[in-house]
């Protein structure tokens, strides 16, 4: 059987293209020894075929 995909992967691209147009900067969140929370950013862009985010690396 043929690939009967309707463009489902572009959507998708699409509306991680959307995402990051809010900017690219987020917080995550952890627990330090369970008890203390603590919150770092997270800098977060595209790869080249917009498939998956990518951690940027503070320089």
């Amino acid at each position: 059987m043929g690939n009967l995909c309707c463009g489902a992967g572009d959507s998708e691209m699409l509306s991680r293209q959307e995402l990051l147009k809010e900017g690219n900067d987020f917080k995550k969140k952890s627990a330090f020894l369970g008890v203390l929370s603590r919150s770092e950013a997270v800098y977060l862009q595209l790869n080249p075929s917009a498939t998956r985010y990518e951690l940027l690396q503070e320089q």
